[in-house]
């Protein structure tokens, strides 16, 4: 009797025509995905270029308004003195809004135009400069100290000639919003007024700032994603 082979013995499910399999359907979710990530990555590329080619680059800019030397004695080589200085500064941007924090400032004495001392630094508050606006920044450092004999001498030869000139300098860590949507941009910003000149011509024995002096510079260093542009050294003797 001859046998009956059954239908499809012998075939894998893979190659039996007989099975029926579902068809594949191509997906769209991945390339739709794909399109999404791209169209907002090139977004947030032109938005980087655009608020880095209309971003406003004015910085703030300081001068002394004001500064007065009292209870300045000098008695050897031991010196005391208090300085009160008011910073103007002023904020020409519509965009940039500075915060300023780990404030630091310091009063410097040049012996002629030769060696320049560090007489007093102390720190200060934090302050805001709102956009297209002015704000005081005040200062009192006071001293009570031998910085030597020579810078006592020589501060000592410029009160009998009833002027004296001091420098203040200012150090802050500053960081700029441009937009929500871009990370703020950081760096150091360095306010030198190096020379301001008192006045010791009144009877009350205090020092008033002359009218032609007061002016500042500014020095800015970027904090970029690699580290900053000035170095640890530099910022400890910046002051």
């Amino acid at each position: 009797m001859a046998q009956v082979t059954p239908l499809g013995a012998g075939l894998t499910p893979g190659d039996n025509p007989h099975i029926i399999r579902p068809t594949k359907r191509p997906t769209i979710l991945v390339p739709l995905c794909s399109l999404v990530f791209l169209i907002g990555f090139v977004s947030f590329l032109v938005l980087v270029i655009y608020f880095m080619i209309t971003r406003d680059p004015t910085l703030p800019k300081f001068k002394v308004e004001s500064a007065t030397v009292t209870q300045l004695n000098i008695e050897g080589s031991k010196l005391t003195a208090t300085w009160d200085f008011t910073l103007l500064a002023t904020n020409p941007s519509r965009k940039l809004e500075p915060y300023y924090s780990r404030v630091q400032a310091g009063v410097r004495y040049q012996d002629g135009y030769r060696d320049v001392y560090t007489l007093v630094k102390k720190p200060f508050p934090s302050f805001v400069l709102s956009r297209r606006n002015q704000t005081r920044v005040g200062l009192r450092l006071g001293v009570w100290r031998q910085p030597g004999r020579q810078v006592a001498q020589g501060i000592s030869g410029e009160r009998k000639s009833e002027l004296v000139s001091f420098g203040v300098k200012l150090l802050a860590k500053v960081w700029f919003e441009y937009s929500r949507i871009l990370p703020a941009e950081r760096g150091w910003l360095l306010v030198s007024c190096d020379r301001v000149d008192f006045d010791f011509s009144g009877k009350n024995g205090t020092g008033e700032m002359t009218s032609r002096s007061g002016q500042c510079d500014i020095d800015y260093y970027p904090i970029l994603p690699l580290g900053s542009t000035i170095s640890k050294d530099e910022l400890a003797n910046a002051i």
